[in-house]
């Protein structure tokens, strides 16, 4: 006899199967015979949602039903990003629809709205034309402004509540002067609206217009999604307990060693596929940048490397297979020793180098005896600097500068790429113009420094093949690969955890391969 957890799992998910089902169906239909503008709008994302669920609550029911744990670890992943999807959407429903109250009539029984009270993401994708032309339409559609009559005695004040969304779309605005007839029909004064709104202008007594494409409209509009998007937070939050419900109750179906190295190499395999596609283009179409050309083969090799080594994870964890489970932590073991062996590395050769103050001045500027050798001898050759020239200029990192004047300039706190490559080196002379043009005093630079030769004006040329700038270059390197220690550390305790659950993966196989915990 199954275990109730699992029972209640195969339920959950059979019914999530047949509704997902049901939406992909209802999408396909609205394809083929198509339907109310409310109803194209929700095609696509029916059809999206069914996919997703079909394909989650297959999964779902092959896992405990099949007993194919593959399944059950594909499935858990799915739900785990489904998750991590819930908890950003509802704190980004929550951010894009906080907003002020609306300005009330004083005497009237409905307010009006001003669009500048709500967040700008809100308000950019409902004032988008082709998204109010669809929102439009399906408001005609779902007559909403049918059924409210205003009381005749006193034409402002319905006899039941405006909502928000009436109140702007199913009325012509206050300051208008337009005179009430009946509940969707209002007369324009003969010499006109009172004021020279184009909302005014907008009015129409005709129910399928009304006053649907007036801004009056859209801030309503824009009010009633704040709402809805609230009250969908409040639906999230207990879709998100019942998701975590039915993701614990997976769970304990598989082995937790196997189920964590699985998702770790899922993700890792989704980066390594990722870098390879990116590669593969820069490949395919030459890159438009020379900085695009460079990043061509690192971006193939790590990405095939995170590919293969992703593979031999996920094929350990999920297929129990207990020799390509060995290979893997062979090779992560050699990856670990490699880190350690780079970190230390980058510490050494990082450990030296400051600039030098200039007096009175916002920046510093750099030498190249200030840096360890290998870092020269391997970042400023000729052959590797023609390609960091050009990233430098595709970059623009000198055209943040070019509105500032002399004293602002000379206050800035510059970066060393910025001091070294975007202005000759102070002691040239040169005369400041502005932030990227400098004048020669007299008959020359003062100093014999080959980089006051070498400065041009010219947008492209700049000091970017200044000693300078090359100095400034590995200034901002050494700056890298110390936050690059940090991230190396951190990668390096991940990796220690994965090592370690991976051991106790390989010893769960080796115990029962075929053993499958929660089933009968």
């Amino acid at each position: 006899m199954a275990r109730v957890s699992n029972t209640l799992f195969i339920i959950v998910n059979f019914i999530t199967l047949i509704l997902g089902l049901a939406a992909v169906i209802y999408s396909v239909f609205i394809r083929l015979h198509g339907g109310t503008t409310c109803q194209k709008i929700l095609q696509e994302p029916l059809l999206v949602i069914g996919v997703f669920a079909s394909v989650v609550s297959y999964l779902g029911l092959m896992g405990p039903c099949c007993r194919v744990n593959a399944a059950m670890m594909a499935y858990l992943v799915f739900v785990a990003v489904l998750i991590l999807g819930i908890i950003a959407f509802t704190i980004f429903g929550l951010l894009v629809t906080k907003a002020s109250a609306a300005n009330n009539v004083q005497w009237g029984g409905f307010r009006e709205h001003r669009i500048k009270n709500y967040s700008g993401w809100l308000r950019r994708q409902v004032l988008n034309y082709r998204h109010w032309a669809e929102i439009g339409g399906c408001l005609a559609d779902f007559h909403i402004c049918n059924g409210y009559r205003f009381n005749a005695a006193d034409s402002w004040k319905p006899s039941s509540h405006f909502s928000r969304l009436q109140s702007g779309c199913c009325k012509p605005p206050f300051y208008c002067g337009y005179k009430y007839k009946n509940g969707t029909f209002w007369e324009m004064p003969r010499s006109g609206p009172a004021e020279p709104d184009l909302d005014c202008r907008r009015w129409s007594n005709n129910p399928r217009r009304m006053c649907y494409h007036c801004n009056s409209c859209i801030r309503g509009m824009v009010h009633y999604i704040r709402l809805q998007w609230l009250a969908l937070a409040v639906t999230n939050i207990s879709v998100l307990i019942l998701v975590v419900v039915i993701a614990n109750i997976a769970f304990s179906m598989v082995r937790v060693s196997n189920f964590i190295v699985g998702v770790v190499n899922a993700l890792s395999l989704v980066l390594g596929l990722a870098a390879t596609v990116a590669g593969l283009y820069f490949l395919i179409h030459g890159g438009s940048t020379q900085c695009q050309q460079s990043l061509t083969e690192p971006l193939l090799i790590t990405g095939a490397l995170v590919f293969l080594f992703s593979i031999m994870g996920l094929v350990g964890a999920c297929c129990k297979n207990n020799f390509v489970m060995f290979v893997y932590l062979t090779v992560m073991l050699i990856l670990l020793v490699g880190i350690i062996g780079f970190t230390v590395f980058v510490f050494l050769v990082t450990n030296k180098g400051v600039g030098k103050v200039v007096s009175d001045k916002g920046f510093k500027q750099y030498r190249t005896g200030d840096y360890a050798h290998w870092l020269e001898r391997h970042f400023v050759n000729e052959k590797k600097w023609d390609r960091i020239r050009s990233c430098l200029v595709e970059s623009h990192i000198c055209k943040s500068l070019g509105n500032k004047n002399e004293p602002d300039f000379f206050k800035m706190s510059l970066t060393s790429l910025q001091s070294g490559c975007c202005k000759p080196p102070s002691e040239c002379g040169f005369q400041f113009k502005n932030a990227t043009f400098w004048e020669v005093e007299g008959s020359g630079p003062p100093s014999n420094n080959t980089d006051c030769q070498t400065w041009g004006n010219n947008g492209d040329k700049l000091c970017y093949d200044c000693n300078s700038c090359k100095t400034g270059f590995l200034a901002n390197i050494r700056n890298q690969w110390k936050h690059l220690l940090f991230f190396n550390i951190c990668l390096f305790i991940v990796l220690i955890l994965v090592y370690s659950i991976g051991c106790c993966a390989m010893k769960s196989n080796r115990r029962d391969s075929r053993k499958y915990r929660g089933m009968p």
